[in-house]
């Protein structure tokens, strides 16, 4: 079995969960310690029955970063854009500025739009005592289909909810650019 490697870069606001849900993925478990604002690059070996891969997850924690972001340089294989559903702002963001941002670079590397910190939109102590009105499920659906992203997907890094269906997601949708791109490579037009 021949392995993989995937491309896989994170972006979106400061402090929707980014770096908090890699280090959760690569380490099956919430942070104990302090969570840095950035973890730059983490590879994580993924291979199971049916696949040998490894996942490279590039977190770009700001606009800066993405202005440096060359998707070509980094072979990207699929983009993961983050809002918080508990930060109306940084939902707005995903159309208003990283979506655009991405499309200006690449306008064919497939993206995957998540949600964040769901245990929080889901408790009512929280959204009282913060007077936050959070995005709904329906939202996001509804904006990665405007946008064109591939998948929409829910998580909770505290909780572990949906972390694991993110990155197969990531996985999968890498993979299924990998196998299109060396088909063009090896197709001769006459």
């Amino acid at each position: 079995m021949t392995t993989s490697k995937i491309n896989c870069v994170i972006i979106g606001d400061k402090s929707v969960g980014k770096t908090t849900a890699l280090m959760v993925y690569s380490q099956k478990e919430f942070p104990k310690n302090d969570i840095p604002m950035t973890c730059e690059k983490i590879d994580v070996d993924v291979s199971n029955d049916k696949t040998e891969a490894i996942l490279s997850l590039f977190d770009y924690s700001g606009k800066e970063h993405l202005n440096e972001l060359d998707s070509n340089d980094l072979n990207v294989d699929v983009f993961l854009i983050m809002f918080s559903t508990v930060d109306r702002d940084s939902f707005e963001n995903i159309k208003t500025k990283w979506f655009q941002e991405i499309r200006k670079k690449d306008l064919q590397t497939p993206i995957v739009l998540i949600g964040t910190k769901i245990d929080l939109r889901n408790d009512p102590n929280y959204l009282q005592d913060h007077e936050i009105e959070p995005i709904t499920k329906e939202e996001g659906t509804k904006l990665a289909k405007e946008l064109g992203a591939i998948d929409y997907q829910e998580i909770s890094s505290l909780s572990l909810e949906n972390i694991d269906n993110l990155f197969r997601s990531s996985i999968s949708s890498g993979l299924k650019r990998k196998i299109a791109n060396s088909k063009k490579e090896n197709c001769l037009i006459l």
